[in-house]
């Protein structure tokens, strides 16, 4: 299962940190992140 989010305008160079949270059908709760970079 994944989740896709469009991005409205290009990303410019540069570090992108994605905070995600999440709430289960059975009300467990989780959460992350993880960082990338863009390369001009």
């Amino acid at each position: 299962m994944g989740l896709t989010v469009p991005v409205s305008t290009p990303l410019g160079a540069g570090t992108y940190t994605v905070e995600w949270h999440v709430l289960s059908t059975d009300g467990h709760k989780t959460n992350g992140s993880y960082t990338f970079t863009v390369k001009p």
